[in-house]
C-alpha cells in the first residue's frame, strides 16, 4: 500500500476554491485525501420478482381445488384436464414446467409448493439467477500503508480510479464479501448494499468445465483522490463524497461517488474532529511556513470548519491580507480533515 507521504494534496488555495463549489451542500466539515479500495466482480444469485402468468395462475388455482377432490395422481390429473380442457401430453409438459420454476412438486400426486402458494396469494414469486456483479471494499490503513481493519463495503457509483498494486499483505478475503450477506436488512439497507443478492457462487475447482471461469472472483485495486463532506443538519448529518483530478486540481461537482446516511463515523473518523495534537502540529506548522512568531497567535477554539486564532491588533491586518491562504490540512494520513484559520484581534 502507498505511503501517505508520497502522495500529492491540494494546496490552500484549492481548497478554498473547492469549498466554495461545495457550499450548495451547505457542508460542516470536509476532507480530502486518497480512497484506496477493491473493486470485485463477482458471480452472485440475485433473487428478482417474477410475475405469476395468468394460465399458470389458473392452473394452480385448479390443482389446489382438486386436491381434496382426487384421491389419486390419476384422478387428480383427469379432473385438471376436464377444467383446462387442455391434451395429456401438454398438462404434464406444463406441470414440468411448473415444477421446474418450483411452484408444483411431485411425490405421490403433483402439488403446489410454498413458493407456488405464494405466488397465487401475491401474483409474484421469488426467483433466483446468476449474475455478475461488481462491489467496493474500502481499505483502512495508516499513514505508512499498513491495514488497521479488513476492507470495508461502501457503494460507490461511477467512480474512474486509478489502477494501484496490491501485495499479499492487502489481498482481498472472499469471505468479507460473504459476510455482508449475513448483515441485517437494514444494515445493507443503510450502507447501500443491494439487498437482492443471496449468496456468492462457490470458486470453481481445478479440473472444472471451461465455462466455471464465470464463478471466479476478480479483484481489481485502485485508488482515486476524493473529497469528502458531512452536509445536512446536526441531528440527521451524512456524507458526501466527491471524484476529484489531480491534474488542474478538478472537482467533479455533477454527482456524488458515494452517499452515506449512516455508519460514515467508523469509516471516516477524520470528519468528526481532529485530535488537539494533530490540531496543534497543523496551525505550528502553518505559521512557520508564513513566517509569522508563534508567540504571535493563539487558538480559541474550532467553530464549524473554521480554526479560530487569537493575534494582537497589529497582526491581524497582516494575517487577514493572506487571502485564500488559510486553509490547511490536518495529519499524515491517506485521508486528512481540511479547516480554515479565522484570526480574531485580541
Amino acid at each position: 500500500m502507498t505511503s501517505a507521504s508520497s502522495l500529492a494534496f491540494p494546496g490552500s488555495r484549492t481548497l478554498a476554491g473547492w469549498w466554495r463549489q461545495l457550499l450548495p451542500h451547505h457542508p460542516a466539515a470536509i476532507a480530502v485525501g486518497h480512497l484506496f479500495f477493491h473493486r470485485l466482480e463477482a458471480s452472485v444469485a440475485v433473487s428478482r420478482l417474477k410475475s405469476l402468468d395468468r394460465f399458470s395462475r389458473l392452473l394452480l388455482e385448479a390443482l389446489e381445488l382438486e386436491l381434496a377432490r382426487a384421491a389419486t395422481n390419476k384422478e387428480l390429473l383427469t379432473r385438471l384436464q376436464a377444467r383446462s380442457h387442455l391434451e395429456p401430453a401438454i398438462l404434464h409438459q406444463i406441470l414440468r414446467r411448473l415444477q421446474v420454476e418450483g411452484l408444483v412438486d411431485m411425490s405421490d400426486r403433483w402439488v403446489p409448493t410454498p413458493l407456488g402458494r405464494h405466488g397465487l396469494q401475491h401474483g409474484h414469486y421469488p426467483r433466483e439467477t446468476t449474475e455478475r456483479r461488481v462491489f467496493h471494499f474500502l481499505e483502512r490503513c495508516d499513514a505508512v500503508g499498513q491495514r488497521t481493519g479488513p476492507p470495508h463495503f461502501l457503494n460507490l457509483r461511477g467512480i474512474h480510479a486509478a489502477p494501484r498494486h496490491a501485495n499479499a499483505a492487502h489481498a482481498f478475503d472472499a469471505a468479507w464479501l460473504r459476510q455482508c450477506l449475513d448483515q441485517p436488512e437494514e444494515w445493507k439497507q443503510t450502507r447501500g448494499f443491494p439487498v437482492d443478492v443471496v449468496r456468492v457462487l462457490e470458486q470453481p475447482a481445478p479440473g472444472e468445465d471451461a465455462s466455471a471461469w464465470q464463478r471466479v472472483l476478480v479483484d481489481h485495486p485502485g485508488q482515486a483522490l476524493a473529497v469528502l463532506v458531512l452536509a445536512g443538519d446536526a441531528d440527521s448529518p451524512r456524507v458526501l463524497g466527491f471524484a476529484a483530478r489531480q491534474e488542474g486540481w478538478q472537482l467533479h461537482m455533477t454527482e456524488p461517488l458515494l452517499v452515506l446516511e449512516r455508519g460514515w463515523e467508523e469509516l471516516f473518523p477524520e470528519l468528526i474532529g481532529p485530535a488537539l495534537d494533530v490540531l496543534d502540529r497543523a496551525w505550528r506548522g502553518w505559521a512557520q511556513a508564513h513566517g509569522i512568531p508563534e508567540t504571535e497567535m493563539r487558538v480559541l477554539g474550532l467553530a464549524g470548519h473554521r480554526l479560530q486564532m487569537q493575534a494582537p491588533a497589529s497582526a491581524v491586518a497582516r494575517l487577514r491580507a493572506i487571502k485564500g491562504d488559510t486553509w490547511l490540512l490536518l495529519g499524515a494520513g491517506h485521508l486528512r480533515p481540511a479547516l480554515q484559520l479565522e484570526f480574531v484581534g485580541a
